[in-house]
This record gives structure tokens, C-alpha cells and sequence, in this order.
């Protein structure tokens, strides 16, 4: 206890600050509250001693901060541990919403946490490299980027893997063909399927059958190639220019028996069968009847 100068009384006598005075002698001061003038009061609901006796004041409670003579909501962004009356400042690029431990600072999307062993700042928050990311808030590693592989998977990069998102890959588009429908060619593919780039399909040519034939048919990776029907070829007597289909330009053929120009005889020459009477009464040389 403690008296002022000249008292005679055990009454003139007062317990320090931080205990308070039972009737008889002076106690330590209660968990949660504190004592003054040898009073004993309870901290007030938003206020706390920290677990410790023997205090003359109360500490903001954790998730609070001193403002004046109140206890306020830490702000966002900071964290309020109890131990003293202030707030503090969550690691640059983290978030933090009524804190109360430097924990509870979460690094933000396309940032990871790197732990450290200084007491003050346990982590940090440290931007994702090239090809990772993190989607989401919190003390979190950032995650590899997905590859979109055309060539053993058969899909492309629809999205490209950013700090933030995954990518997103999508099935290479497959032209309309013979191989892939079981129908006649229709579409080949002009770009093929990239790991950025999806399949580009183009139309198939389309031959005029009349004037022309396929020379290369439409296929999954070449369009369609028509020639121009050959009308006119320097054929050997006896043969002519034609036979030509869809698929093959025209060739020479043998004329057939009797075909005046298998024998190299003109286009207005015609043969005639003779009747049976000028048979039997041709002589024996006779050439069978070829008139004008």
C-alpha cells in the first residue's frame, strides 16, 4: 500500500495501481480487469487484459483497435493481435478482413505466400512466374499451367493461362470428310489444329464434271484439284479421244470393226453392206459396195 506523507491511519492508506484493496490487503488485480486507486473494475466487452493479472488498464481485444476512449473494428487490409491498442498493416499484396493475426492476411489471386522465419512478417506474397497461377485468395502455392496439346490430346488453347486463370482447352474442330463422316468430301482443313490455334476448315473445290475431271480427290489436308478434259489428242489410225469420267481425263481407245476411221478412212466415207443381189453379182474382187 501506499499513503501520503504524515498519515497516521491504516484508512490513509491506498493500494497501488494494478491491485485493489480487499478490506484487509491489497490483492493483484483480476484477468480482464484493472485496477486504479485500489478499485478493481471489469474491462469493458470489447476490451481485455491479454490473460495477464495485475493490470491497470484493459488492451483493445483482438479484431479491435484504439479510437479515443473506444474500441473500433480493426480496418480491412490490417490486422489487431490484442496486444497493444493498434493496428497493423497485412504484407503488401495479401487482404485481410477483421484480423487478428498476421495469418489471417491472405495473398491475393496471382500471388503466392513464401514463409520466412522473421518473427515481425512470417510471410510475404510474391507474384506467380511465367506459365503458373492461382485463381483464388489465400496463403497458397501457385499451380503449373495446363498444356492444350493438339497432337496427342486433339485440343487447342480456347484461353491462354494467365496469373489468374488456367487455361482452357477446347477439341480441335474436325473438317467434314470422307475419312472422318464417311461421306464424299466436303471440307479440308486449310490451318491445321495448333496448340494455339484451332482447326481452319475451307470449302472443297467443286469440278465442273462437263468441262472437267478430279485430278486429286478432297481430303482431310489437301482441297480438291480438277483438270480441264483433254477434247483434242494426236491419236494413231484406228483410234480415237474419249472414255473420260470423273475421276481420269479422256485417252485414246481403238475404234470399233467397221468404224470407217479404223481403217484411216475420212468421216464422210460410210460403209454400206452390200444387198445379196449385188452379192451375187459381184465379181470376185469386188470391194463391198463403198459408195459417196
Amino acid at each position: 500500500m501506499q499513503s501520503e506523507a504524515g498519515s497516521g491511519f491504516f484508512d490513509n492508506c491506498t493500494c497501488a495501481d494494478a491491485y485493489y484493496n480487499n478490506g484487509t490487503r491489497c490483492e493483484d488485480c483480476s484477468v480482464d480487469h484493472f485496477c486504479v486507486v485500489g478499485k478493481q473494475h471489469a474491462c469493458p466487452s470489447q476490451e481485455w487484459t491479454n490473460g495477464l493479472t495485475r493490470q491497470d488498464a484493459c488492451r483493445c481485444r483482438p479484431t479491435f483497435m484504439r479510437a479515443g476512449t473506444q474500441c473500433v473494428p480493426c480496418a480491412d487490409n490490417f490486422f489487431c493481435d490484442g496486444t497493444d491498442d493498434s493496428q497493423q498493416q497485412c504484407p503488401e499484396n495479401s487482404i485481410s478482413n477483421n484480423a487478428r493475426e498476421i495469418s489471417e492476411c491472405l495473398c491475393n489471386a496471382s500471388f503466392e505466400v513464401l514463409h520466412s522465419n522473421n518473427a515481425t512478417e512470417p510471410h510475404s506474397c510474391l507474384a506467380c512466374p511465367s506459365d503458373f497461377f492461382k485463381p483464388t485468395v489465400g496463403n497458397t502455392l501457385c499451380l503449373a499451367c495446363r498444356r492444350c496439346l493438339p497432337d496427342t490430346d486433339s485440343v487447342w488453347t480456347r484461353i491462354v493461362c494467365d496469373s489468374a486463370y488456367n487455361a482452357l482447352c477446347d477439341s480441335c474442330t474436325v473438317c467434314h470428310n470422307a475419312s472422318a463422316v464417311g461421306t464424299p468430301a466436303e471440307q479440308w482443313a486449310s490451318v491445321h489444329c495448333q496448340e494455339f490455334v484451332d482447326t481452319d476448315c475451307s470449302d472443297c473445290v467443286h469440278c465442273d464434271y462437263t468441262e472437267e475431271w478430279e485430278r486429286t480427290p478432297c481430303g482431310e489436308s489437301s482441297d480438291r484439284v480438277c483438270g480441264s478434259i483433254t477434247r483434242e489428242r494426236d491419236c494413231s489410225v484406228g483410234e480415237y479421244a474419249g472414255n473420260h469420267s470423273r475421276s481420269s481425263d479422256s485417252r485414246c481407245l481403238p475404234c470399233a470393226m467397221h468404224d470407217t476411221l479404223r481403217f484411216g478412212i475420212p468421216h464422210q466415207f460410210v460403209a454400206v453392206r452390200p444387198t445379196p443381189f449385188q452379192a451375187s453379182h459381184n465379181s470376185p474382187g469386188n470391194t463391198g459396195g463403198l459408195e459417196n
